[in-house]
């Protein structure tokens, strides 16, 4: 799992810095603007599938090695599976129309569209739980191999950015459409789509479906918003900001899953404060990653910053406070993330979350939209941390106990 999230971690920042030195700044903004509907579109097609997904295929699956039991394990498959494509031709309908704007309306918008089909082939999750995530990893080494060679092949100017999406997404479709087309042979999967469980599988998932939009909103929605009202310029330094915190968030996040079983295991026992004593040591070991993480950057920052993005766009003594400002989302966000997803929701208190997204949706997206609107990109950046921050205070809020606390307290006893 550590090497799929570097090579997800590693193509796209490769690709960024590639055309960053290769196409005109505000040709690379304009990408970046289009790229950022179709991620968040990526949110619709796996949204809210990947956290019950997970459960019931994996219940599923353990039943058809165990018992050989084959029908629940198709059924779950299928409807993931069925899912998937019912949100795929949503995305694509949604793209289509809004190709009618003029904002929207070019060929290089056009180019984008693969990108649908390649969010919709992820199927980690199917790789994870039938325990073949070497399978995966050779897809990603491979497909990122072939992407940059023939992105130092196809790409040397503003010209050839027609080429960018497909060299970045066929080798993936491809190479991950026959094994995975290989390992549903192996093991004698029929789709049996029933429209029943699927409509029942989106209502109970629309909950999660509404939390992960809203927060796409902000994360992915936002360059949307900075491209029309503020220009590709800004879109492209938003944008070099924005993944430079977002690459180890990606990698921090995924790692504080690898946690979710034993959480699980430990909610099952119904025992309190083995959970409370769990959860808070995990709590601490990412609290303390995302802040290495901060100071690792924020020294790297002379280094990192200049060579990325040039000095006649923005001056290091302009941009170094943002990026400063801006780290603070990687401990935010990440804690945030653990209570979330870890605990409130292995917790089956989803409500929690949906309260966020409510509050996130009415007060926190119009609040960032109007200091991006009277202060530009500092304005953007300084509201949107000071909205994960409270995001971070609210989650912290509902917990019964305080991690810090626990942790101290524990290694305290230890020490006796």
């Amino acid at each position: 799992m550590s090497a799929v999230q570097f090579f997800l971690i590693l193509l796209p920042m490769s690709v960024n810095v590639y055309l960053l030195k290769t196409v005109s700044f505000e040709l690379y903004g304009k990408f970046i603007f289009f790229l950022s509907l179709f991620n968040f579109l990526s949110i619709l097609t796996n949204s809210g599938l990947a956290n019950d997904s997970l459960r019931d295929l994996s219940s599923a699956f353990n039943r058809y090695i165990d018992n050989f039991e084959s029908e629940e394990f198709n059924k779950k498959m299928s409807e993931y599976i069925g899912i998937k494509l019912f949100y795929l031709t949503l995305s694509f309908l949604l793209c289509f129309l809004l190709s009618f704007f003029d904002v929207f309306h070019e060929p290089l918008f056009y180019c984008l569209f693969i990108y649908l089909v390649y969010f919709c082939l992820d199927f980690f999750i199917f790789y994870q739980i039938i325990n073949k995530m070497i399978h995966y990893v050779f897809v990603m080494i491979s497909s990122f191999s072939i992407s940059i060679l023939s992105l130092f092949y196809f790409v040397h100017g503003d010209k050839d950015i027609y080429y960018v999406s497909f060299v970045v997404t066929l080798p993936f479709i491809c190479l991950n459409f026959i094994l995975l087309l290989y390992n549903l042979y192996i093991l004698n999967f029929r789709i049996n789509i029933n429209m029943g469980s699927f409509v029942q599988k989106v209502k109970n998932n629309y909950r999660l479906m509404f939390t992960n939009i809203t927060s796409a909103l902000v994360t992915k929605g936002i360059y949307l918003f900075i491209g029309s009202a503020l220009g590709v310029r800004e879109v492209a330094i938003y944008s070099v900001l924005d993944q430079i915190c977002r690459a180890p968030l990606i990698f921090i996040n995924r790692l504080s899953t690898l946690y979710t079983p034993k959480i699980v295991q430990v909610i099952s026992q119904n025992n309190k404060f083995m959970l409370q004593g769990f959860f808070s040591k995990v709590f601490f070991r990412i609290l303390i990653l995302s802040l290495s993480v901060c100071v690792f950057l924020a020294v790297s920052s002379k280094i990192i910053l200049p060579f990325l993005i040039d000095d006649q766009y923005l001056s290091f003594e302009e941009i170094i406070p943002l990026f400063l400002l801006m780290l603070m989302i990687i401990p935010s966000i990440s804690l945030s993330s653990l209570c979330a997803m870890q605990y409130y929701l292995n917790m089956k208190n989803d409500l929690i979350i949906y309260r966020y997204s409510i509050a996130l949706l009415i007060l926190g997206l119009p609040f960032i939209v109007i200091c991006a609107s009277l202060f530009n990109l500092s304005g953007l950046i300084l509201s949107y941390v000071f909205v994960e921050l409270l995001a971070l205070l609210y989650f912290l809020w509902y917990l019964d106990f305080n991690p810090l606390q626990v942790c101290y307290v524990n290694f305290a006893n230890k020490g006796k």
